[in-house]
């Protein structure tokens, strides 16, 4: 049986990538899947414990637990790095390493001269899996060629945690939502300014939390709209979330792949998306897209779904539909395989 230790910053709650490791652990032949968190202190997602994962936390630093680490690395066959700076560390390890790209987009590509460094760790990992075509297209493009054993795995979910029955249109106060953390790339502020061209029987939930969490509150004042925004945090059950709303919004600058987005679909919501690269490619139709940054295109797509009996019905059918695609199970055949190829 072939032993993976995944590495990444640490298992918040809201983040794909903590997800993917999650799910890749629960579907595992071997358990619990060892799992090194080393860069922060939020593991919130297997708060309460895990049987699938293993964790070993660096944060709060103890000798014990480098040692730990050490000896899992070592015993591993496949050590599976995730986000930055973990990227950093793969050209470090001797045990073979995979390195999956979760972002079409990130600061660092702001800096060219980061560009030889950025070459030089991808060129010592093994393998790179991108979790969409546009994600594995732009770290090309990136680094001038494409880095080793590059291909693609989409990510998935668990569909059985979510309805998986498209809706009935509903008349009344419409309910908008988005979960994602409070940060440039995700765009809040075009979605909250889309709300002033909305009637005031339109109401938005914002889930998560960030760094732009108050400038975004402060937004909505200033904006008047503040009264039908409710900023809810950290949600913990997301079934629960996608169920409360009417229509999911996902207005991200940058995304190689939504996992958010498949669950609001998978939940049988209408989910409108930004047209970027990633966001495109998990959505999959036009009738659900919006030009980057336009509020006033999100609030008129809105209008256009939730108006329309005949429209929201058909778009929450396709959304089920769609979302049967990214089953994680599938996911999780295609990581297994390419571990095995790997260990190899």
């Amino acid at each position: 049986m072939i032993k993976v230790v995944h590495v990444i910053n640490c298992l918040a709650r809201i983040g794909g990538a903590e997800r993917l490791v999650f799910d890749l652990a629960e579907h595992s032949q071997e358990r619990p899947v060892q799992v090194i968190s080393w860069w922060g202190r939020d593991n919130s997602l297997i708060k309460g414990g895990t049987a699938s994962i293993e964790l070993i936390s660096l944060r709060p630093f103890t000798w014990k637990a480098l040692r730990l680490a050490i000896r899992a690395l070592r015993r591993a066959h496949v050590v599976h790095l995730h986000l930055f700076p973990t990227l950093y560390l793969g050209p470090f390890i001797k045990t073979p390493v995979m390195f999956t790209e979760h972002n079409t987009w990130n600061a660092r590509r702001d800096r060219p001269l980061l560009r030889p460094l950025e070459r030089w760790c991808y060129s010592r990992i093994d393998k790179v899996v991108a979790n969409s075509e546009e994600t594995g297209a732009a770290l090309a493009r990136w680094l001038g060629r494409s880095p080793p054993g590059l291909s693609v795995i989409p990510n998935g979910i668990c569909l059985g945690r979510f309805g998986n029955q498209p809706r009935q249109h509903q008349t009344g106060n419409v309910i908008l939502g988005m979960a994602a953390r409070f940060a440039v790339e995700k765009d809040h502020r075009t979605l909250i300014e889309a709300m002033s061209y909305l009637p005031n029987s339109y109401r938005l939930r914002l889930a998560g939390d960030g760094q732009l969490l108050e400038e975004m509150k402060a937004f909505a004042r200033e904006l008047e709209v503040h009264h039908r925004i409710e900023f809810i945090g950290v949600v913990e059950d997301m079934p629960a979330f996608y169920a409360s709303l009417n229509l999911y919004v996902q207005s991200s600058r940058h995304d190689g792949f939504s996992l958010v987005a498949v669950e609001a679909m998978a939940s049988g919501l209408p989910t409108i998306a930004s047209d970027v690269d990633g966001l495109r490619g998990t959505v999959g139709n036009q009738a659900l897209l919006f030009p980057l940054a336009n509020a006033r295109a999100l609030a008129q797509r809105i209008l256009e779904i939730s108006e329309s009996a005949e429209l929201y019905e058909s778009l929450s059918k396709y959304c089920v539909t769609r979302a049967q695609q990214f089953d994680v199970s599938i996911t999780a055949r295609l990581y297994d395989s390419a571990y095995a190829t790997l260990a190899e």
